[in-house]
């Protein structure tokens, strides 16, 4: 009887860890806690969304140090402490009073002690299990950042209209602790030859698995920075950073204005997690099957269509649409980052390659959200910025198509052997 491939097991774990990660709590909830805080505090939203900012710009720089700390010590003794230190801070921040750097600080620390449970670590677990069903085991376990944005935001609500602010981020930090703690230490593995497995399940003898994966096929770092295609992922990954932080944060704001309660709101913000699941998944199989700079280009292009539909003043079932298209390109956002660096970089630097991009994406959301807050300050309403960003969005797509064909990576050959890969260009 033929046993499931424990690959699987690795990609569930993720799936909780990413539900659980630091970006769901410092960009998604934050959506939620936005105005009990306001009516608490007195403090603005553009205020409240320098919080982001900070996070954001301290995963810049975590980012790349994080990527050479995972390439070093691997997934497990990095991921374990950080979701650890994660679940206390948000619990720790129940003690929030009125001064606003406290506020900055508790999101300094979110960034900081919980960036071990960001995708890139993630991404570089799933990528040790994966090569031929890379896609899809990418896209199922990113897939579990929107299961958190779908169920987080409401959940969040629901015990904050009901018990208050003070105890909803305690019981966000206790779930951090029991469940994404509790399920990680217990099921993740760093490679699959420790258990006399290959990539994709194939049984095989360990001792081979380990001179296979003696040396991963890629560039080195500084081979990688003299292509194109480092390049223009670094550009075009900055840009979906700064449209998508600052649409999320706001989006609760946003559809409030337009006179949806802040329950509906929060459900809104779950059709878009729910959209996210889909978009991860899909996205993951179809570049298993499909050139992926075409997939990256059609999920991108959805929001173009939601945010449209936001800044031309939808409401109602409209804007359930644009939310759901926005969350189709968050979905894809991760998915296509670290299918393009395995296809175009490589696994040799892929966590310091997945740091500096990702370090490009966080630096652009943490300018889309103060973007977004300074502009509803200034005219109040988000229609400027709205245009803005769809702008933006159609600039990443043509970054996208200018990617080109997979290169030749050095050692691809003896990694996969003859048999190529099926989504070549």
């Amino acid at each position: 009887m033929r046993t499931i491939f424990y690959g699987w097991w690795v990609v569930f774990a993720s799936v909780i860890a990413m539900a659980l990660s630091w970006p769901v709590f410092a960009i998604y909830a934050l959506s939620a806690f936005m105005i009990p805080l306001q009516m608490e505090f007195g403090w603005q939203r553009g205020e409240m969304s320098y919080a982001v900012s900070v996070a954001s710009l301290c995963a810049v720089f975590v980012s790349i140090v994080l990527g050479y700390l995972v390439d070093r010590f691997g997934v497990r003794k990095i991921a374990l402490p950080s979701i650890v230190l994660l679940g206390l801070t948000i619990g720790a921040m129940r003690g929030l009073t009125g001064a606003i750097w406290e506020y900055y600080f508790a999101f300094f620390c979110i960034a900081v002690l919980g960036a071990g449970t960001s995708v890139l670590v993630f991404s570089k677990l799933i990528l040790n299990w994966f090569d031929r069903r890379r896609g899809l085991a990418l896209g199922l376990a990113i897939a579990g950042v929107g299961l958190g944005q779908a169920l987080i935001p409401p959940g969040t609500t629901y015990v904050i209209n009901h018990y208050g602010w003070r105890e909803a981020y305690l019981s966000l930090g206790l779930l951090i602790l029991v469940v994404g703690g509790g399920v990680c230490w217990v099921l993740i593995r760093e490679f699959p030859r420790s258990m006399g497995l290959s990539k994709d399940g194939i049984d095989t003898d360990a001792s081979d698995t380990l001179a296979s994966a003696s040396q991963p096929a890629g560039f080195t770092f500084k081979e990688a920075m003299g292509t194109r295609p480092f390049w223009l992922m670094l550009g075009s990954f900055f840009l979906v950073g700064l449209c998508i932080h600052g649409c999320a944060a706001h989006l609760i704001p946003l559809l409030v204005d337009r006179g949806i309660s802040a329950q509906r709101a929060a459900g809104f913000m779950s059709a878009l997690g729910i959209a996210v699941i889909f978009g991860r998944i899909f996205a993951g199989y179809l570049m298993d099957r499909i050139f992926a700079p075409w997939v990256g280009i059609g999920f991108m292009l959805a929001p173009v269509i939601g945010l449209s539909l936001l800044a031309l003043g939808a409401s109602g079932g409209i804007a359930l649409l644009a939310a759901i298209l926005l969350g189709l390109a968050i979905g894809a956002e991760f998915d296509i980052l670290g299918y393009f660096i395995s296809r175009y970089i490589g696994l040799r630097v892929f966590g310091l390659a997945y740091g500096l991009m990702l370090a490009c994406f966080q630096l652009g959301g943490s300018i889309g959200p103060v973007i977004m807050g300074r502009g509803f300050d200034q005219t109040g309403v988000y229609t400027n910025v709205l245009w803005l960003f769809v702008g933006m969005f159609g600039v990443t797509c043509v970054l996208f198509s200018l990617l080109g064909p997979y290169p030749s990576l050095p050692g691809l050959a003896e990694e996969r052997g003859d048999e190529g890969i099926a989504n070549e260009f």
